[in-house]
């Protein structure tokens, strides 16, 4: 498996994405001018970011293709994401008090 084409966000490249995706920049008041970005994430697969605008937040998970603990030389599939997309968002249809929305999956 290659990681090629793929790029962990940061910061500046976060808000790029955000003002790219509809759902997530509306649901930021569509606004990028004063988001506080925190992350939050525990570094063993993902990168989790916390997104606070005047407007509303967001929580943006990237799955990367290999355990972000060990690097590419252990990579995972592309697909993990999907299914854990799915998967959630089943999982806020039978409960959405509980589970979170999921507003965009790539």
């Amino acid at each position: 498996m290659t990681t090629e084409g793929f790029r962990v966000l940061d910061e500046k490249s976060l808000i790029e994405y955000i003002k790219a995706i509809p759902s997530l920049f509306s649901k930021l008041g569509n606004e990028v001018d004063n988001l506080k970005i925190k992350e939050v994430g525990d570094g063993n697969l993902n990168f989790v970011y916390i997104v606070i605008s005047p407007s509303g937040s967001i929580v943006i998970k990237q799955a990367v293709p290999y355990i972000r603990l060990i690097g590419e030389s252990w990579p995972l599939t592309k697909e993990r994401s999907c299914f854990e997309a799915m998967a959630l968002g089943s999982q806020h249809e039978l409960s959405p008090k509980h589970v979170p929305e999921v507003y965009c999956w790539q």
